[in-house]
C-alpha cells in the first residue's frame, strides 16, 4: 500500500535512497565482527570496496526508478541476487568452518588473545606428512609450529584462500544490499 504524500513524495524516495546507500557506506567503514577474519588476514578494504560499490549501485537504481520505473527491471536483479546472496553465505560459512583458524596472541606478560586466521588451500608436504604420522589435526599441527604459517602452508596457498574470502564477501555484501534496495524500489511503487 502506497501513501499519497502528495509533493514530497519525491523527496521522501530520495531520502530512502540515500539513506539506503548510507547505511551501505557507514557497514563499509564499521568495526568487524566476530564472523569475520582478523584484521590482519583480511584488510579492511574489501569493507569498504563493497560499500562503495553498493552507494554506486543503489544511485543507479535509485536513478533508474526515477527516470521510468520498469518492475521487470527490478524484479529481475531480485532474481539474480537472491540466490547470489543465499550462495555466497554458505559458501563464507564453508571458507570460515575449513580455512580458519585460531592463534594466540601475548597482550601482556600474562595475558593472551585468540584471533582467528586465514589457513591455506593446501599444506606443505612436510605438514601433510607430520599430519598423517601423528594423526592430529590442522590446528594442533599450527599450535605445534608455534603459529609460524609459513611451516603450515606455502604463501600462495594462503594467498588464494585469502582471495576466495575476499570475494566471497563481496559479493555477500553488495548482492545483498542491492536485493534489499531493489525491494525498497518495488515496495514504494507498489
Amino acid at each position: 500500500m502506497s501513501v499519497d504524500l502528495g509533493i514530497l513524495t519525491g523527496l521522501v524516495d530520495d531520502i530512502g535512497a540515500l539513506m539506503a546507500a548510507g547505511l551501505a557506506v557507514t557497514l563499509a567503514f564499521k568495526g568487524r565482527n566476530d564472523w569475520e577474519p582478523s584484521e590482519e588476514d583480511v584488510p579492511k578494504g574489501p569493507a569498504r570496496v563493497s560499500g562503495a560499490v553498493t552507494a554506486v549501485i543503489v544511485g543507479y537504481l535509485w536513478f533508474q526508478s526515477e527516470q521510468l520505473f520498469d518492475s521487470g527491471f527490478f524484479n529481475s536483479i531480485i532474481f539474480f541476487t537472491v540466490p547470489a546472496v543465499i550462495a555466497s553465505l554458505l559458501v563464507y560459512v564453508i571458507l570460515i568452518t575449513v580455512f580458519t583458524y585460531e592463534i594466540e596472541i601475548a597482550v601482556s606478560s600474562s595475558e593472551t588473545k585468540r584471533e582467528k586466521l586465514i589457513g591455506g588451500i593446501w599444506l606443505r608436504r612436510q605438514a601433510s606428512d607430520q599430519l598423517r604420522k601423528k594423526s592430529i589435526t590442522t590446528q594442533k599441527l599450527f599450535e605445534g609450529a608455534a603459529y609460524d604459517c609459513d611451516l603450515i602452508w606455502p604463501r600462495i596457498s594462503r594467498a588464494l584462500s585469502k582471495v576466495l574470502f575476499i570475494l566471497t564477501y563481496l559479493i555477500l555484501i553488495v548482492s545483498g544490499s542491492v536485493m534489499l534496495t531493489a525491494g525498497a524500489i518495488l515496495l514504494n511503487n507498489a
